[in-house]
């Protein structure tokens, strides 16, 4: 299929795609910007032949999924970009009391004895979690099923919860 048949195939099943888009968003504006993003991707990609309406739905969740990766991982990595003096200016730091010093080094030091005693495959999962990455990709990495490491990160979170309270 040559650029100008796919361009008029796109046109015809926009609809279908936004659907899809929606489908897995459930936000029109979302939806829009991943639909848009399958079109561009369908342009500059070679279609083999087969049933075009698969091949789009596969495009377009991929694409969603792709997306919401990206965005998840760019959210939890915002902080790397924020330098020690904007930090110190918005939270006003300054130089620490040796009060605020004791209370977040002891802390710190809960949080870390909390980490050291909790079941190892809790741990695990949600250090790979508070890092970024998203349960299917946790679950790949450990070789577990997604819903188990869904399970697992939920544990770890009670634990924590239980034991700083």
């Amino acid at each position: 299929m040559n650029t100008q048949e796919m361009a008029s195939a796109l046109v015809a099943e926009y609809e279908f795609i936004l659907g899809v888009a929606m489908k897995y968003a459930q936000n029109n504006e979302k939806a829009q910007e991943v639909a848009q993003m399958v079109c561009e991707k369908a342009l500059l990609s070679p279609f083999r032949e087969g049933d075009l309406r698969n091949w789009l739905y596969g495009v377009t969740r991929n694409t969603y999924l792709n997306l919401m990766k990206y965005e998840n991982r760019r959210a939890h990595n915002d902080m790397d970009f924020i330098t020690e003096d904007q930090l110190e200016a918005t939270f006003n730091l300054g130089s620490p009391s040796a009060e605020e010093v004791a209370l977040g080094s002891s802390m710190s030091v809960r949080l870390s004895e909390a980490l050291d005693e909790m079941n190892p495959n809790f741990r695990e999962a949600f250090e790979l979690y508070a890092q970024g990455y998203s349960t299917r990709e946790i679950a790949e990495e450990l070789g577990i099923p997604e819903g188990t490491v869904l399970s697992r990160i939920k544990r770890a979170k009670e634990q924590l919860r239980k034991r700083l309270s």
